[in-house]
């Protein structure tokens, strides 16, 4: 059976394609849980899908593309601590820091240990005649990129690409077992999203938490 998807992207472009099975199985791989394996059935398009990003940053006209289905962005941060607060693995102490704006960007650090690298996740959500246009990226950076007073009272964060600029978090509450710290987030950080570039990431209207990460003892924290 054909899944036919029809609509306009406005001054991106347009999708006119049918979803149709190859009749091959695929196979994805997730990075957490020990690698952990799933078969499904494999899909292609089949249409005219035109796509022009902003500022140059991608295009593509095509009439075949395969389907092409990827463990999730929260498996950045597999065995530290995912978006939602889920922490597990184990191994010594770290810190996570969630950043956000109400209906704005958000971006969360983790660092499952000192000296360990440094995961991040952001992403920003904007609507556009009558769409919702999601970015986002994320990755690893060196352990330099984020400190943290083993108190969790204060946090420093500075990095290359896709950042620019430095933070700095301050404590006006310290973690508990179940909740995250809350404190200030301050400085000249920004953020350089696909055909968006640069969005601030500090400012009076930025909530930020920290919290404990604890590879040895699985917990969920409410990060709200």
């Amino acid at each position: 059976m054909f899944q036919r998807s029809l609509f306009s992207l406005g001054a991106l472009g347009e999708v006119k394609a049918a979803v149709r099975p190859t009749g091959k199985k695929e196979t994805l791989t997730s990075r957490c849980g020990g690698g952990e394996k799933q078969t499904i059935e494999g899909q292609e398009y089949v249409g005219t899908l035109t796509f022009h990003g902003e500022e140059g940053f991608t295009g593509a006209e095509v009439t075949h593309a395969p389907l092409v289905l990827a463990m999730t962005l929260t498996e950045l941060v597999c065995g530290a601590v995912s978006v939602d607060g889920k922490e597990g693995g184990d191994g010594l102490r770290g810190a996570g820091l969630t950043i956000k704006r109400k209906g704005g960007p958000s971006l969360i650090l983790t660092r499952s240990r000192p000296g360990a690298r440094v995961y991040y996740a952001a992403g920003i959500e904007e609507r556009e005649e009558g769409m919702v246009v999601e970015r986002s990226v994320g990755g690893s950076l060196g352990g330099s990129a984020m400190t943290f007073a083993p108190s969790l009272v204060t946090a420093h964060f500075s990095a290359t690409a896709p950042f620019s600029g430095r933070a700095t978090y301050a404590g006006k509450s310290l973690p508990g077992i179940h909740r995250p710290g809350k404190g200030f987030w301050r400085g000249n950080l920004t953020v350089d999203f696909p055909g968006h570039a640069p969005v601030p990431f500090t400012g009076p209207s930025f909530k930020a938490s920290i919290f404990p990460v604890h590879r040895d003892t699985p917990r969920t924290v409410n990060l709200s």
